[in-house]
């Protein structure tokens, strides 16, 4: 590219009209010293001048509008360059953002899961000591009982034995579920 910012462009465009001026100004000064050294009242003479100035200086002129439209083409390229790599980095910044929101979205996912399991763990292992700290006030009372000679009565005995089976039984329950969460944790 030749041109590759709004500024430099404007720096071109300074030079190219001062040479422009210049160049008018040395073609209207050849003019005068070869033709003329005082103005002209005939009008037949003011209207060779204008065709002068006319076949010269618009050819010249011409010229320099074609080169200010390439100048003026190349800014706008770059520019549209500029804007189209700009366009495509915040695509990939996008694109960037929205991986990120979903790792940390499967993030969260995991850590609520890890939260679920480790709840469940702990209402289980709560309900083990309940029903553990049951099992041992019944094994207490069964053996009280024994230890006096059997001085409850044969139906509340069998209601504590039957409580501690019941107790034994869903304590064995509880145990196997925890024994799963247990290994996938290691």
């Amino acid at each position: 590219m030749f041109v590759r910012s709004l500024a430099t462009a404007r720096q071109y465009a300074l030079v190219g009209l001062v040479l422009l001026g210049s160049l008018v100004g040395v073609i209207l000064a050849l003019y005068f010293y070869r033709f003329h050294t005082e103005l002209s009242l005939d009008n037949a003479t003011w209207g060779q001048f204008g065709d002068y100035v006319g076949g010269v200086i618009n050819p010249i002129l011409g010229f320099f509008s074609f080169i200010t439209l390439l100048l003026a083409l190349q800014v706008q390229a770059s520019q549209s360059e500029t804007a189209v790599a700009a366009f495509a980095q915040a695509q990939r910044d996008s694109v960037r953002a929205g991986e990120d929101a979903l790792r940390g979205s499967e993030i969260i996912q995991s850590i609520a899961r890890t939260l679920s399991v480790q709840s469940d763990a702990a209402r289980t292992t709560a309900e083990l000591l309940a029903l553990t700290h049951s099992l041992v006030i019944v094994n207490e009372s069964i053996k009280e009982d024994e230890a006096y000679g059997g001085v409850l009565e044969t139906k509340r005995l069998t209601q504590l034995r039957d409580q501690r089976v019941q107790l034994t039984s869903r304590i064995l329950q509880l145990a196997q579920l925890q024994e799963p969460r247990n290994e996938r944790r290691q």
